[in-house]
């Protein structure tokens, strides 16, 4: 199986992303391994912190830290996320030069219409096809 350069840099641009967050949970979930070690052990054993969390907010900030994860994944995978932008930085050139390409094959072709096969989606129409003005003239009629 081949992949595109687009695919790949996508792919890189995923990992990368996905970096922090992996690095994030690890760190989490050492911190709770950690906490519970601390609550099992003697207190001979027990290390000097400045601040021991109690055992019964351990869910709450398990909890709190489920929340901040859930924010960082959205910051980074959501909508308008750091991935999105990203990928819409890295394609829209690519994207542009299609765009003229397919006018320009329209033009010196007589194309009215071309279609992009693969997603079901108009790839180039001429301005004149356009008809949402009379069909939003037409439900203003029938409100």
């Amino acid at each position: 199986m081949s992949y595109s350069t687009a695919d790949l840099v996508l792919l890189a641009v995923a990992i990368l992303l996905a970096v922090p967050m992996l690095v994030f949970s690890v760190e989490c979930l050492l911190a709770s391994v950690w906490r519970r070690n601390v609550s099992l052990a003697s207190p001979s054993t027990l290390p000097r912190v400045d601040v021991i969390i109690p055992a019964h907010n351990e869910e709450q900030e398990i909890e709190a830290l489920k929340v901040k994860w859930q924010q960082q994944a959205n910051e980074i995978f959501g909508p308008g996320g750091r991935a999105e932008n990203r990928n819409a930085d890295l394609t829209k050139p690519l994207l542009d030069k299609i765009n003229v390409a397919l006018e320009q094959l329209a033009l010196e072709n007589g194309y009215d219409l071309i279609l992009d096969a693969v997603n079901g989606n108009i790839a180039y129409g001429k301005k004149d096809l356009d008809i949402t003005d009379r069909v939003l003239e037409e439900l203003e009629k029938t409100e």
